[in-house]
């Protein structure tokens, strides 16, 4: 009965963090921030490069790299004047993210989420992760001792074995727990998004699925040249496609806003097609 104490308090210990505390009022989510819930900084410095695309103020070549346009005045949305900042020789997605994924004009997009319920924080979740692991190590070392001692003592053990890969199972899945989750909700905001994705704007298009959304064919192949593919698991975000990823936000997720599908991706942050912003033929 230990073990399977154990393995409910850490569950449940979990599943509690997942539950957000409070939140403010919210209205509905940016592409940015939707990117963000969905698949973290990088996701949401995609959207922002691919809105500068489609308006022509940066230039993507064959093999991703970036350019802003001779005469780019900044755009007066941080995130996207940020981008214009760091773009030089070389520059691709995945650079831009690196230099911009800890810098505050990205954090305060997580933290705003934290805030509003849609995301559990970093360190709250990085502490439920180590209460897990140290809860479920200790049972799998008691189970193993009294599955030893039940082999030495001829008495059956099958139940016993049974939780105890249980155990260990547990144990690796909360071992291998980024320290970036969506809550409850936030998974269910990000389900409904990926379901209404083909009725979304372009941008929010992008949020959910990445630059292979962008409308035109050859810009998103460009973009996606130098865009390893991400790995979102439910309730946590984990960018794999992000190397070398600061430990502070690393994804995204969702909390309990009470009006859970309101949280669309709002129209209003591009209204740009993809017009013009097409591949430069020499790129960075």
């Amino acid at each position: 009965m230990g073990l399977l104490a154990g393995l409910i308090v850490a569950i449940g210990n979990w599943m509690g963090v997942r539950r957000p505390r409070s939140q403010e009022a919210s209205g509905p989510l940016t592409a940015e921030e939707l990117g963000f819930l969905v698949a973290g900084p990088r996701r949401a410095i995609a959207v922002a490069i691919s809105r500068l695309v489609a308006a022509q103020l940066v230039r993507v070549s064959r093999d991703g790299r970036l350019t802003a346009v001779a005469g780019t005045r900044p755009t007066g949305r941080p995130l996207e004047d940020a981008v214009l900042t760091r773009l030089g020789s070389g520059s691709t997605l995945t650079v831009v993210t690196r230099e911009l994924a800890a810098e505050p004009v990205v954090t305060r997009i997580g933290e705003s989420l934290v805030r509003r319920g849609l995301l559990v924080s970093p360190s709250r979740a990085a502490q439920a992760r180590s209460v897990a692991v140290l809860v479920l190590g200790v049972v799998f070392l008691v189970g193993v001792v009294r599955w030893i001692n039940g082999l030495v003592d001829d008495f059956p053990v099958g139940y016993l074995t049974v939780l105890l890969l249980l155990t260990l199972v547990a144990l690796v899945v909360f071992a291998a727990q980024t320290s970036e989750s969506r809550t409850v909700t936030g998974d269910q905001v990000v389900a409904e998004s990926e379901t209404k994705r083909t009725t979304m704007e372009w941008l929010g298009q992008v949020a959910v699925t990445g630059v292979s959304a962008y409308p035109d064919p050859t810009v998103a192949a460009a973009l996606a040249a130098a865009t390893p593919a991400v790995k979102v698991t439910e309730g946590s975000s984990r960018l794999s496609e992000l190397p070398a990823s600061p430990p502070t936000w690393v994804g995204s997720a969702d909390s309990g806003s009470s009006d859970g599908g309101g949280h669309s991706c709002g129209s209003g942050s591009s209204g740009s097609s993809c017009g013009g912003g097409g591949c430069g033929g020499g790129g960075a």
